[in-house]
């Protein structure tokens, strides 16, 4: 085989997928949505927690004191004082107010609409600021009377211990940013071959190729290649955006407190070697089902399943389906669990030489298939 004969054939179809300018642009994009997903929950997360700082606009018929207003403004509520029901009832209409406090006869009524959450939720919080004023009432009336309040009020003593664990949706994204670089790289092979394969074929750019002095062996081996460079940097730039977004994440979204993420030196290389092997049987894949299809909507609809493949990494996390030596034998599905393995739980030798192993096969099969196709006239010619 020529090698500057593959190496040129290479360089035609890198020219020809830049020369897309649609294509080039929607292979850009793809690993963006790796940070976006992991930004954007760390922001809602953070953003529901910050909740708790929002004040309630709530009415109230009499002046609260020093004590009373001290309960409030910890509860998150804010007052404005009202002479009388029919004025709180005309500010709960212009929403000025979500709820108010009716005093009569030495009784508080508690006006909200439990259908809505704001109002249902100042109206739990009326509640809380109404028993905790009742309770220091309470306690400076036994302290009056000489009684140790502790003796009335604390008979059951209780603490509430918060236990640290998992933010389920933060954990969710997190196992899901690494396999989604499988994901890249399958959508970014399959886009490529559908223009080398299929593409040719309606432009009939191939068989002017099969006119100039190269093999077929090295036109498929050029292509594989070329398809496999683009793949491969995409998934690179994928898993680097993937890192990055997962790090700046623990220390700028509250929501990563205690999520554990390592990256050294040998995690990002094997993440490389992995990459690579990925790249290698997508593309040789792609180009096997693509070289059969006969137009751009054929090969697409043929590459779909490939990508339904790439995707079943992303989902496993969510039903705790741990990695196994045969998990990790299945292409593409078992790269994308020993991604999230590397970063995560830990690294198992086993899995990682029975996915090294499995793909060096997968490799070698899905080129001497490719390498048998363009030697066929039904896949050259159509």
């Amino acid at each position: 085989m020529r090698w500057n004969k593959v190496f040129l054939t290479i360089k035609k179809e890198l020219r020809a997928i830049f020369r897309d300018k649609k294509s080039f642009i929607q292979i850009l994009a793809m690993p963006f949505i790796i940070p976006f997903m992991v930004f954007l929950m760390g922001f809602l997360y953070d953003f529901m927690m910050n909740e708790d700082n929002f004040k309630y606009m709530i009415g109230t018929n009499y002046e609260l004191n020093s004590n009373e207003k001290a309960i409030v403004s910890e509860l998150g509520l804010d007052v404005i004082t009202y002479k009388n029901k029919e004025e709180m009832d005309k500010a709960y209409e212009n929403g000025d107010i979500v709820a108010y406090i009716n005093l009569d006869n030495n009784k508080y009524y508690i006006n909200s609409n439990l259908t809505s959450e704001d109002s249902s939720i100042a109206s739990s919080y009326i509640e809380t600021y109404l028993t905790t004023y009742n309770k220091f009432l309470a306690e400076n009336y036994l302290m009056g009377e000489d009684i140790n309040p502790s003796d009335v009020f604390n008979i059951i003593n209780y603490e509430i211990v918060e236990l640290k664990g998992d933010n389920f949706l933060v954990q969710m994204v997190a196992d899901m940013a690494l396999p989604y670089v499988i994901v890249v790289i399958v959508l970014v092979a399959a886009t490529c071959t559908v223009d080398v394969t299929a593409g040719e074929k309606e432009r009939g750019t191939l068989e002017t190729l099969l006119t100039f002095p190269v093999k077929s062996s090295e036109i498929v081996m050029g292509k594989f290649l070329g398809i496999a460079t683009m793949s491969f940097f995409s998934g690179i730039f994928s898993f680097l955006l993937a890192v990055s977004s997962l790090g700046i994440s623990t220390h700028l979204f509250d929501a990563f407190d205690g999520f554990e993420f390592s990256v050294g030196i040998g995690t990002v290389v094997m993440a490389v070697i992995i990459i690579c092997a990925v790249s290698l049987i997508v593309s040789g894949l792609s180009i096997a089902i693509g070289s059969k299809a006969k137009s751009f909507k054929e090969a697409q609809s043929a590459l779909q399943p490939i990508q339904f493949l790439g995707m079943i990494p992303l989902f496993l996390p969510m039903f705790e389906v741990e990695n196994t030596i045969i998990i990790s034998m299945i292409p593409l599905v078992g790269q994308g669990m020993l991604l999230n393995e590397l970063f995560s739980v830990g690294v198992n030798y086993i899995n990682v030489i029975c996915s090294f192993v499995s793909s060096i096969v997968f490799i070698i099969l899905v080129i001497s298939i490719i390498s048998k196709q363009y030697k066929s006239e039904k896949v050259l010619f159509f």
